[in-house]
């Protein structure tokens, strides 16, 4: 992770780095300073500044109060809210998984390409990915638009993940974590759309495309599942 700039300020350390963010990096750095300044991972977030990702930590006490609440293990209590975005998730992944059979129908098997068991599996986590980070950041609405990409090319990850973030809206990385899973995996955030191979375009929507004209780019995050 290239940090081009820090600033400490009213409690707040804030670190511009340049370019794409890995999800390992970041999870590596998160780990870090958590050790050494004794900080919680709530106190963790990530975010867009001038167009470029900003990762900042309030530096504090590492105490569970009001603004960290514990996490709960025990089975959640079906609301509203959840189901929405179990909805959203459920409706995301039928597109692709209907992409899918086409896509595998029509193209001769190749060495080292996915079948329908290894996107089936890929699929299915990423809808409960999908569905997590939703109702984690449903409070602010920080997820704009999301979607997943599907390559049954050979030796390709078979669904990446894809997300826009709101501009203006830090998210904090604990929210991402809990959606991820505790295990390494291959991902990054960045705020350029631009290098991006265009089929992992994320659509804008009429919120985004302002933001983007006005210069306010938001974080973009993609993971492969």
């Amino acid at each position: 992770m290239s940090v081009t700039r820090s600033v400490l300020k009213n409690n707040v350390s804030s670190h511009w780095v340049d370019g794409a963010v890995s999800l390992r990096s970041l999870r590596e750095f998160v780990s870090t300073v958590t050790h050494s300044a004794t900080l919680h991972t709530s106190r963790f977030y990530a975010g867009a500044l001038d167009g470029t990702v900003v990762i900042s930590a309030h530096i504090g006490p590492n105490t569970v109060g009001a603004d960290d609440p514990p996490l709960r293990n025990n089975k959640r209590r079906r609301d509203d809210v959840y189901e929405q975005c179990e909805r959203r998730s459920k409706d995301i992944v039928e597109k692709t998984r209907t992409q899918a059979t086409k896509q595998l129908s029509d193209a001769q098997t190749a060495e080292g390409q996915p079948g329908m068991d290894a996107i089936e599996a890929s699929l299915s986590r990423a809808e409960d990915v999908l569905t997590k980070l939703l109702h984690r950041t449903h409070g602010e609405q920080s997820v704009e638009t999301c979607g997943l990409h599907l390559s049954t090319m050979p030796h390709r990850p078979p669904v990446v993940l894809m997300c826009r973030f709101a501009a203006g809206i830090a998210t904090p990385v604990r929210d991402l974590w809990h959606a991820l899973g505790a295990e390494p995996i291959d991902g990054l955030i960045t705020t350029d759309a631009n290098k991006i191979h265009a089929s992992y375009r994320i659509p804008q929507n009429l919120h985004s495309e302002d933001a983007t004209d006005a210069g306010r780019k938001g974080l973009l995050m993609f993971v492969a599942m």
